[in-house]
């Protein structure tokens, strides 16, 4: 599972990098929060989204795909399950499953980030990396790039409220996430990662004409020479800590833990 990104870009600079590619994407920056280091999915954020629907503005959704269908509403703890089942879609089942079939042909959407987290057990203790594109369509660390998502609207069933909310897709990975993303609880061990979709695909992926095989070909995983990941601290996900650390995301190496810095130069 993906739960975890980070998006420390300013909006000005997601905007200016979108309409290198979307040419009528709006430059009004709104009044709406935009950067954060870290969005955890389990604390219901509402996080910067691009649409099919509204593909040259920037939307604001809950992450936790919560399915227009569902009616067990208003248990809050069924809710709750609901929601956070749907914080990540695999792309392996995308086309099949119930939740996701409808969304992933009607409802795509780009997640602006600058990373994401995923967690290597060792010897019983999670060391948490911090992955990044470094491909020669991200020439550096800060160059923004995008998630691929699906999402959906729900009304409450007392309150009659709308909820528009996502969920992050995520696929098998490379070697280099088998390294980073290591479980042995896990049925499959890991390796899992997020949908990165390259610069060069946001128009396809936001075009309601897209076919079968556009969808498939963009959902598969990056090279692993197009990701580096390393080390970060093992306190980031308590819940005293504060994420708006400077140092949060800087690397930090355990002598007795995995492979500190994958595919990057010494930090």
């Amino acid at each position: 599972m993906c739960n975890r990104y980070s998006n420390i870009q300013e909006e000005e600079h997601f905007r200016a990098h979108m309409k290198t590619i979307i040419a009528s994407f709006k430059q009004e920056l709104s009044d709406q929060r935009f950067s954060f280091n870290l969005v955890n999915a389990f604390a219901d954020p509402v996080c910067p989204v691009v649409t099919m629907n509204n593909p040259e503005n920037i939307s604001w959704m809950n992450w936790g795909l919560m399915p227009h269908w569902f009616r067990r509403g208003p248990d809050e703890k069924k809710m709750r399950q609901t929601r956070e089942n749907g914080i990540n879609a695999r792309a392996e089942t995308i086309f099949e499953r119930k939740t996701w079939k409808g969304p992933i042909a009607t409802k795509r959407l780009l997640i602006p980030a600058t990373g994401f987290f995923e967690w290597n057990l060792k010897d019983g203790i999670r060391y948490p990396y911090l992955v990044q594109v470094v491909s020669a369509d991200f020439p550096d660390d800060t160059t923004p790039f995008c998630i691929a998502g699906i999402w959906d609207e729900w009304k409450h069933p007392v309150t009659k409220q709308l909820r528009q909310s996502f969920a992050m897709i995520i696929t098998a990975g490379g070697e280099l996430m088998k390294q980073v993303h290591v479980n042995p609880k896990h049925p499959e061990g890991g390796g899992r990662q997020a949908v990165i979709v390259r610069p060069q695909d946001y128009s396809t992926w936001l075009n309601p004409a897209a076919t079968f095989e556009d969808l498939d070909r963009i959902m598969q995983p990056l090279q692993d020479k197009e990701l580096r990941a390393y080390t970060i601290t093992r306190n980031f996900s308590g819940n005293k800590f504060d994420p708006t650390t400077p140092d949060f995301l800087q690397h930090v190496y355990y002598p007795e833990g995995p492979t500190p810095i994958l595919n990057g130069p010494e930090i």
